[in-house]
């Protein structure tokens, strides 16, 4: 079972615009099905990577374009991946979703 921080709750609502309940299940949904640093290219993983570094967590995952950083099974924060990584990923100006998922 995956916990939520008060932190982590609130992030949801102001960064990915998810409240309540579907908090839980969203942090749920990418612990469990979430990709790992490993399932990413060169660039993102370098990026990833230095972000799970600067922060107090021991796990990342990316559901959807959101980054998840957990840590004992408790969600820490969420943000997502910066436009600017996903262009310099993409060589486009397009929004590329890495993880598909069904809402």
């Amino acid at each position: 079972m995956i916990l939520l921080s008060e932190h982590s709750y609130e992030r949801c609502k102001e960064r990915v615009n998810i409240h309540g309940s579907k908090a839980l299940v969203r942090a749920e949904k990418a612990y469990y099905l979430g990709k790992d640093i490993e399932a990413f290219d060169k660039v993102l993983s370098k990026y990833l990577a230095n972000v799970l570094e600067a922060s107090d967590g021991d796990e990342l995952k990316v559901l959807g374009n959101d980054i998840y950083i957990f840590g004992s099974k408790k969600l820490i924060t969420v943000f997502p991946i910066p436009q600017k990584i996903i262009q310099r990923n993409n060589n486009s100006k397009r929004r590329k979703v890495y993880y598909e998922e069904d809402y």
